[in-house]
C-alpha cells in the first residue's frame, strides 16, 4: 500500500504540532473504544444474571459485538476529529458532519484493500483488527495467563502503530 502526501488528506495540510494533536484525538478515540470494547469483554466472559454461553458461541458474539460498537463509534469519532479541526482552523463552520452508514459498507471500507486506502481507513482499519484480536486473546485464554498485562500490550500496541505511522508518514509516504 501507498500513502504519498496530497493536499486531499487533511493530515498532511497541518504543522507538525497540529498533527501531535490530531495524533494525541486519535490515540484518546481508540482508548476510549477499547475500554468499551473490554467492559463488553468482561460482560461475555464474567458477566452476572445472563445465561452463560459456550466457549466459540461467546467469543463469535463478542466479536459481533466489537464490530457494532465499532460500526457505531467510529462515524461518531468524525465529529470529534472536526471538532479538533475547528479549534485550530478557526474559520470552519460550526456543523454535524456525521454520517451513518450501512455495516456492509463499514466491512468493505475496514478490509485494507483498494487504491483509496486514506490514513483515516488506514487507521480504523488497524483499530478494529487489533479489537478483534483482544476479543481472541481474550476467549482463548491468554489474557487469564497474564492478569493485568492485556491493557499495557493493547496500549503498546496503539503507541507502535501511532509511532510507526507518525514516522512514515511525516517522512513522505509509507511503501510496501
Amino acid at each position: 500500500m501507498r500513502f504519498q502526501q496530497s493536499e486531499s488528506d487533511s493530515f498532511f495540510t497541518l504543522n507538525q504540532w497540529q498533527r501531535i494533536g490530531l495524533l494525541i484525538v486519535s490515540i484518546l478515540l481508540i482508548k476510549i473504544f477499547f475500554l468499551l470494547s473490554a467492559i463488553k469483554t468482561h460482560w461475555f466472559v464474567a458477566g452476572k444474571d445472563r445465561v452463560t454461553l459456550g466457549g466459540r458461541s461467546a467469543c463469535l458474539l463478542d466479536i459481533a459485538a466489537t464490530w457494532g460498537i465499532f460500526t457505531v463509534l467510529y462515524p461518531l469519532a468524525a465529529q470529534v476529529y472536526y471538532t479538533y479541526y475547528r479549534a485550530i482552523i478557526p474559520d470552519l463552520p460550526n456543523q454535524w458532519v456525521v454520517k451513518m452508514t450501512r455495516a456492509s459498507s463499514v466491512v468493505s471500507d475496514f478490509s485494507l484493500a483498494g487504491p483509496a486506502l486514506t490514513l483515516n481507513l488506514y487507521l480504523g482499519a488497524m483499530t478494529i483488527w487489533a479489537a478483534i484480536f483482544a476479543v481472541l486473546w481474550h476467549h482463548l485464554g491468554v489474557s487469564a495467563k497474564h492478569p493485568g498485562k492485556t491493557p499495557a500490550l493493547v496500549t503498546g500496541m496503539l503507541l507502535a502503530v501511532a509511532s510507526f505511522l507518525w514516522l512514515r508518514f511525516t517522512t513522505g509516504g509509507l511503501t510496501n
